[in-house]
């Protein structure tokens, strides 16, 4: 069946999941190709599936994309490293969305906790066993404090550009 037989919404929804999906999912068979993640070395540091979901709660989805991609660089994968930043900036904008459109009686707490639950699935499907594997060979793990920091510039950085867009729809309205 057609992807985008549906609304728009939909459509955007099925496509980057199914992108996700794609990105995501563990290779079937061990591989020769650089791309498919060789370990860094011991001085490296690698954040676990925790420390993304400390930046997820801390700041949005974006904080913890920022660190699945730092791992997703480290690991030698820059193109999923760029999609992860790209998806979890979308998906912050969508809830965001979602957010100023919901009305105010509406329990946000699943909005809230959705993006920590996926982002911390989507570290322990895509890099836990490289993250385990990197510090069982005596391999740095990022800092907590350092994913904090993350997921809170992460957040002040959405919100400052949140209140510039409300701003800036405000005054349309007065037009």
């Amino acid at each position: 069946s057609d992807v985008c037989s549906s609304d728009l919404v939909t459509c955007l929804l099925r496509v980057m999941m199914n992108e996700l999906q794609q990105i995501y999912a563990a290779p079937r068979q061990p591989s020769t190709n650089p791309n498919d993640g060789a370990l860094p070395g011991p001085a490296i540091a690698l954040y676990k599936p925790n420390q993304i979901g400390l930046a997820t709660f801390v700041g949005t989805a974006l904080g913890g994309g920022i660190l699945i991609a730092i791992n997703e660089t480290r690991l030698g994968r820059r193109s999923a490293a760029w999609k992860a930043v790209l998806f979890s900036a979308l998906a912050t904008a969508a809830l965001l969305g979602i957010a100023f459109a919901v009305p105010e009686n509406f329990p946000t707490f699943p909005l809230a906790i959705g993006p920590l639950i996926a982002m911390r699935a989507i570290a322990v499907k895509r890099q836990q066993d490289l993250v385990n594997a990197h510090l069982a060979a005596g391999g740095k793990s990022g800092s907590s404090w350092a994913a904090a920091g993350i997921g809170l510039a992460s957040l002040v950085g959405v919100m400052v550009r949140s209140e510039e867009h409300t701003s800036e729809l405000q005054s349309l309205r007065h037009l």
